[in-house]
């Protein structure tokens, strides 16, 4: 049996330079970091020739439409069979990379277990098959992604604990292609100079700075759409954080808080007030 944990992901920095590229897509400005926050995946090796999926959510598909069973298929062609478990944790459709992240879970478990060595050029083939967060996904900590997120590079600091709460509303979240679609281009990458701020208040452990530095280019898009996300940001800075900034395309919205204590106090206020409601940190 392989155990694999998938961390959340989550965007200190999101920024979309306004310049398409060739293929319709914005060039893109991330520094990520991940939760504590994660989902588990097992992997047991089987007799049948098939890979075969379960997930404690019902929600979630057991094809390929699945990122897991589409990475195990990309990685196990033909091999000796394998059932693998998915214990989900993290939010759905909630900007959190959780499916990106169970995909790279699994591709590290795989390789485990037939014994393959996962190279650069490896990894970036699987994630080009598997979507743009999972070259971040595969790599993990705390790191600085350009081109079109596959260009993916660790930054040579440690990330001191930041205690946050994320909530997600109940809203059906449109797909992050009609989130691109309605973006405003002359309100994006104007932010871009917080990454440098950011990664110097990281590089100095000044907590202060990095709060006041996190950004994300799809925030104002969300908050004019979803009356819900602008309730949760008042929400947590009534409760004591510091600031708030949207999990990826949305529709998460995650709080920061100075210390513990107030975190643990505004999750326990807010939970009975919101179905989804966590209270984690920063790793």
């Amino acid at each position: 049996m392989i155990r694999e944990h998938a961390f959340a992901k989550l965007n200190l920095n999101l920024h979309l330079l306004p310049e398409k590229t060739s293929d319709g897509l914005y060039p893109v400005h991330f520094i990520n970091c991940q939760l504590a926050l994660c989902d588990e995946i097992e992997i047991k090796r089987t007799t049948a020739n098939k890979v075969r999926l379960h997930c404690d959510d019902p929600r979630l598909p057991l094809d390929t439409d699945n990122l897991v069973m589409k990475a195990a298929q990309l990685l196990y062609q033909g091999q000796s069979g394998a059932t693998i478990t998915v214990k989900k944790r993290i939010p759905i459709t909630a900007g959190l990379g959780g499916g990106s992240a169970d995909a790279a879970a699994t591709i590290r478990g795989l390789a485990k277990l037939r014994q393959i060595e996962l190279t650069n050029k490896l990894l970036d083939h699987l994630a080009s098959q598997l979507g743009k967060d999972v070259y971040y996904c595969l790599r993990g900590g705390l790191c600085e992604v350009t081109g079109s997120a596959e260009v993916v590079t660790p930054l040579p600091y440690v990330l001191p604990r930041l205690w946050v709460v994320a909530i997600t509303p109940e809203d059906q979240k449109p797909s992050t292609g009609w989130m691109y679609q309605n973006l405003n281009p002359a309100y994006l990458g104007h932010q871009v100079s917080s990454i440098e701020t950011l990664k110097q208040a990281v590089k100095h452990n000044d907590i202060e700075t990095i709060i006041g530095s996190v950004w994300n280019d799809f925030d104002l898009l969300v908050s004019e759409t979803f009356d819900s996300v602008s309730a949760i940001k008042t929400d947590l800075k009534t409760h004591g954080a510091v600031n708030t900034v949207l999990a990826g395309s949305g529709l998460t919205t995650v709080g920061f808080f100075k210390t513990k204590e107030i975190a643990e106090k505004a999750f326990v206020a807010l939970k009975s007030k919101y179905p989804s409601v966590i209270l984690t940190h920063t790793l």
